[in-house]
């Protein structure tokens, strides 16, 4: 349903809705919940997570242009509006399935922060290393005091997501550091 009204609201509009939110944050006690219950199993939630991500993958012949770009994004990790961590199972899922299905969209806006636990960023590495580099790795210290800055409250800036294209800080693999890019950032 989700896709569904995405998609309507898109075409109605001729405009493209290219940022699909925070499943790890938003789904999450659905899921544990559901698989208390007994409702759904881990591997059910990760072929569900690969049929909700396939259609942006294949929608826009991504394998088939020279320029796959569809801009469609997903948000992962950073933290909540009380400056909790984000990093669960379906954190763990989403990166998982995205690395084995080898998909190009929808990209994963992974947020990162100074506290961001060591197995998160090490999964990011590791993709990337393994040549799955379809990643903006954002970073949370300076992006949410930019945000800030510019009159948001916390709340709202903790909550940001943002296009593939525009990251303000990336983090480099082969350093382990975070690296200035554009917009003006200062941190």
């Amino acid at each position: 349903m989700i896709l569904f009204a995405r998609e309507m609201i898109a075409s109605f509009d001729n405009i493209g809705v290219s940022v699909l939110g925070r499943p790890d944050k938003i789904l999450y006690e659905l899921y544990r919940n559901d698989l208390e219950r007994g409702i759904l199993t881990p591997e059910d939630a990760e072929k569900l997570v690969a049929l909700w991500m396939l259609p942006h993958d294949i929608k826009t012949f991504v394998r088939d242009r020279e320029w796959p770009e569809n801009s469609t994004t997903l948000e992962l990790g950073g933290c909540d509006e009380s400056d909790r961590t984000v990093f669960n199972d379906l954190t763990r899922l989403f990166l998982k399935v995205h690395r084995n299905c080898r998909f190009i969209t929808p990209k994963l806006n992974c947020r990162c922060s100074a506290s961001s636990p060591r197995e998160y960023l090490e999964s990011i590495a590791d993709a990337l290393l393994d040549g799955h580099n379809n990643f903006a790795c954002l970073n949370d210290d300076v992006l949410i005091p930019a945000q800030i800055r510019n009159g948001k409250s916390f709340r709202d800036a903790a909550n940001l997501t943002g296009q593939a294209n525009s990251p303000v800080r990336f983090f480099s693999i082969v350093s382990r550091s975070w690296r200035s890019s554009t917009f003006g950032a200062s941190g």
